[in-house]
């Protein structure tokens, strides 16, 4: 999280792809006495503009991984952002998913 968050923040720099998965914060495990295990952050996570991005931070691009890709072993994410680097795309371009 603390990359991506700096990276969104960055110039010239476009996060592509899904929220991220979210963490940080000193995690913290133990089990209970029922023999479940609990994971939390013992404190909370801010970026320099003093969001909380615990939680997971959005893409600049949000995109979908559709099935059809994943069945032929195609990284439809990589595809994108490569494209994108190379000029055959521009940010403005709605995409929800990537076919």
């Amino acid at each position: 999280n603390e990359f991506v968050s700096t990276m969104k923040h960055a110039h010239n720099t476009t996060i592509v792809g899904d929220k991220t998965g979210g963490g940080g914060g000193l995690p913290f495990s133990s089990e209970l006495p029922n023999g479940w295990s609990v994971r939390f952050s013992a404190s909370p996570t801010f970026n320099a503009q003093k969001e909380h991005i615990e939680f997971g931070i959005e893409p600049d691009i949000k995109l979908e991984m559709i099935p059809a890709d994943l069945n032929r072993m195609r990284d439809t994410y990589i595809e994108y952002a490569r494209d994108l680097i190379n000029g055959k795309l521009s940010t403005n371009d709605e995409m929800h998913s990537v076919k």
